[in-house]
């Protein structure tokens, strides 16, 4: 049924959350949203009728399609998981400002699950072995390729920074072979969005030796690839021959003894019915909360959800006593507190062929900086003659005048320095004196300290300052920690023909270098009917 007039509308004013930018004058704006509550929907299928081509929904529901469909006569295709699918007629929106979209809930049901041809009711866990045993059947095993969105980000807050988006063609030699190994990629575009805030700190590789940036209770296990490939990683129905992630592992070997299962519902994808099966997992340390959806006819994977979280215990209220832990839903409930460490979104989806393709990935995961602090020492100069340590900040210190000598410790080499006068020159400058010692281990590291010649141990220098404070009230040397989402997503706009003819080596993305390094990029025929599906930008309330 098509629907042209009650479910899309044009709105401008009345967002003041989201703004427009120079980039999507050529684009027709939507936002997605749940009918009766009015919750953005992520991803969300949005496919050009006929065309087998189009964009999944951002996480705020938002997205964007080129206006030369407009022109064509075209349908949008509007369909998510436990949502009846629409269809709107492209014709009727609004080329300026952002149309909203409605999606109303399917009906669910509670129906028992039985095996075709069988009147044995299945349980969970021998669903969801089925369908492990059928991803032979229901995935393509021979080469296939398929043309997709690409990005990678982060949110401070609600904002976007750091946003990394390319399109990119996927070669993969079917669900036989090791994706990480055998598949290769063709990159037809890449850029770094200068539209969103750059945070070079927060865009460092991950540092276990200074700490400065790591992913709390994470081991990080290389799979010599970049951004990309790790993403590829994740992807436990396309890897499950191989260990992907805490707790799924090997999925065809782990998955089922590792966690626990419900049956929840029957609940429709593009207006087929599927299985809702609830997953659970909790031990001393960890949680994990999540949904595996399962074709009814075909029991294809269709989507997994998977999300884990350090666990804190506390204790049960009156109200939630009574609540068994085995089920997902009511778990998280209870242990609201939880940390969360990462979650992971798939979803297949199947072509012309019956064969179920990847439709999208994201891959989100908390991790912590530590930042440099806003006031501190800038400067160091050590002046052998005169046994002096001149010290330089980088703002003025407000309090210098009340700091006095025992404020300040020298430490080389882990031995603490005898200091015996402090000179305040200005709010940025102090110089420190050691004086005329006699102590003997005192003379020796004084020397090897004022030492002109190279002394790698130098590094080992450190100075503590108590009570410093610039005019913003922030403590010398104070450094503070950050905690940051970090996405990488991939979204596919079609599913092609795998190329006929041998791509040459030099045109594929290498595979062990960074996605914004110096890459290949492939000058593909019809590039330009694939498209950035950028997210609006959001601005604080």
């Amino acid at each position: 049924m098509i629907k042209k007039d009650i479910i899309s509308f044009f709105i401008f004013l009345c967002l003041p959350f989201f703004l427009l930018g120079q980039n999507y004058v050529d684009f027709l704006n939507g936002l997605l949203l749940e009918e009766s509550t009015r919750e953005p929907i992520a991803f969300a299928t949005i496919r050009i009728k006929d065309k087998a081509i189009g964009v999944i929904s951002n996480n705020d529901g938002s997205f964007r399609i080129p206006k030369s469909f407009q022109e064509k006569g075209d349908f949008i295709e509007i369909s998510s998981m436990g949502y009846e699918t629409n269809t709107i007629e492209i014709s009727s929106l609004n080329e300026e400002g952002i149309n909203l979209f409605f999606l109303k809930p399917a009906v669910y049901e509670l129906n028992e699950v039985i095996l075709k041809g069988s009147l044995k009711t299945l349980a969970a866990k021998d669903i969801i072995r089925y369908a492990i045993n059928n991803i032979k059947v229901n995935y393509p095993l021979d080469k296939f390729a398929y043309v997709g969105y690409y990005r990678d980000y982060q949110l401070k807050g609600n904002q976007y920074v750091n946003l990394n988006e390319a399109i990119v063609k996927v070669l993969d030699q079917g669900f036989n072979t090791v994706d990480t190994i055998l598949s290769d990629f063709l990159i037809y575009d890449y850029r770094k969005n200068l539209d969103f805030e750059i945070d070079s700190f927060a865009a460092k590789p991950y540092d276990y030796q200074k700490f400065n940036k790591i992913i709390p209770e994470a081991s990080i296990k290389s799979y010599g690839g970049n951004e990309l490939i790790l993403l590829r990683v994740h992807d436990a129905i396309r890897s499950h021959r191989i260990r992907s992630f805490s707790f799924i592992y090997q999925l065809s070997k782990d998955f089922i003894d590792n966690h626990d299962f419900t049956v929840k519902r029957t609940t429709y994808y593009h207006n087929k019915p599927v299985y809702e099966i609830s997953i659970f997992k909790k031990n001393e340390k960890y949680r994990v909360v999540g949904s595996i959806y399962i074709d009814k006819k075909s029991f294809a994977i269709r989507k997994l959800d998977y999300a884990v979280f350090k666990y804190y215990k506390k204790a049960r209220t009156r109200e939630t006593r009574d609540i068994p832990y085995d089920n997902a839903r009511d778990a998280k409930a209870i242990s609201s507190n939880d940390e969360l460490l990462f979650e992971i979104q798939t979803e297949y989806r199947e072509s012309q062929d019956q064969k179920m393709y990847p439709n999208y990935i994201s891959f989100h995961n908390m991790f912590q900086i530590t930042r440099p602090p806003k006031f501190r020492i800038n400067k160091v100069v050590l002046n052998e003659s005169k046994g002096q340590i001149e010290i330089g900040f980088n703002r003025n210190t407000v309090n210098y005048l009340g700091l006095k000598l025992s404020d300040f410790r020298l430490f080389y080499n882990s031995k603490k320095v005898q200091l015996k006068k402090l000179e305040k020159i200005s709010p940025k400058k102090f110089v420190l004196s050691t004086g005329t010692v006699k102590n003997k281990k005192q003379q020796e590291l004084l020397k090897l300290l004022f030492s002109k010649e190279y002394d790698p141990e130098k590094i080992e220098l450190q100075i503590k300052i108590n009570r410093a404070r610039d005019r913003d009230d922030n403590l010398i040397n104070k450094q503070e920690t950050e905690q940051l989402n970090q996405f990488r997503e991939f979204f596919t706009q079609e599913v092609v023909p795998y190329p006929k003819k041998t791509i040459a080596k030099d045109s594929l993305m290498l595979k062990n270098r960074s996605m914004d390094s110096d890459q290949p990029v492939f000058n593909a025929n019809n590039k330009e009917q694939y498209w950035m599906n950028t997210p609006l930008k959001k601005v604080s309330n």
